[in-house]
């Protein structure tokens, strides 16, 4: 399989050294508005791969990982105009926009986060109708090795989901950050407090992965009367937590629909 990338942000960089490493990909063709950027990457891969200056001409290839910012998908006006399936990681940019800016059809749209780096990430999909058979099972072939893969039924569950997938890994650092800051007011030294905080939430994830049980089951399992947590979760619920970080996907989900329309 030949593969070009169009943008090679952190996310992409990711993917390919996944593919790379795995040995997934015949040839990797990679364009980057930095040329430095594309050539740095060019060297460290195993696989046959070639840096192009311009999209001027597009090289012969199955698929098209498009991952530029949204509010950049203008510039690429209808010079890709290519056979190959497009597959999309702009946020909130449709498969409609896709295809009036790029002439291709055949588009899929996705998702992912950076635990893909890991081999633990969780990447949504959307393939439109043009998208063969065969396409599908390649690229979910090429994400076998990424982590979680969930194949969604219509383009608008892609933006409803990715202040999950997209932007929940950000929140958790965040949040664990938050903890941390709890452990070193009590004099607890960082390298601790980090491995602490992590170590439990990664048990916690398990759990929740692994366990039969509803969360409110999970919860009440830790919890006690009059215990040292359920006085944390009352303060939490008091002061309507579950709001906030609503809210707060509310805000990520509004921006999505923003990118779209930029």
């Amino acid at each position: 399989m030949k593969i070009l990338f169009i943008g090679l942000g952190k996310m992409a960089q990711i993917f390919i050294n996944n593919f790379d490493q795995h040995k997934l990909v015949s040839e990797f063709f990679l364009f980057n508005r930095t040329l430095s950027k594309a050539e740095a990457l060019n060297k460290n891969l195993q696989s046959k791969n070639s840096v192009l200056k311009n999209l001027d001409t597009i090289p012969k290839v199955d698929l098209i990982f498009l991952c530029i910012k949204p509010q950049n998908l203008h510039e690429l006006g209808d010079i890709l105009n290519s056979e190959a399936t497009l597959v999309s990681m702009l946020a909130g940019c449709s498969v409609k926009q896709l295809t009036l800016q790029t002439k291709i059809t055949k588009i899929i749209r996705i998702m992912p986060n950076t635990a893909i780096a890991k081999e633990s990430g969780c990447t949504t999909l959307f393939f439109n109708e043009h998208v063969s058979d065969k396409t599908k099972k390649d690229l979910l072939h090429l994400l076998h090795h990424t982590g979680e893969n969930s194949v969604l039924k219509s383009e608008d569950e892609i933006d409803k989901v990715t202040p999950i997938n997209g932007s929940t890994p950000a929140i958790i650092f965040e949040l664990t950050s938050y903890m941390m800051d709890y452990l070193k007011t009590q004099n607890i030294e960082e390298e601790l407090a980090r491995k602490l905080v992590t170590s439990t939430i990664l048990g916690a994830a398990k759990l929740m992965t692994d366990s039969p049980k509803s969360l409110t089951d999970l919860v009440n399992e830790v919890t006690s009367k009059g215990g040292s947590t359920i006085k944390a979760l009352d303060f939490y619920r008091s002061n309507k937590l579950n709001e906030i970080i609503i809210e707060g996907l509310n805000e990520s989900y509004k921006r999505v629909k923003e990118l779209g329309k930029s």
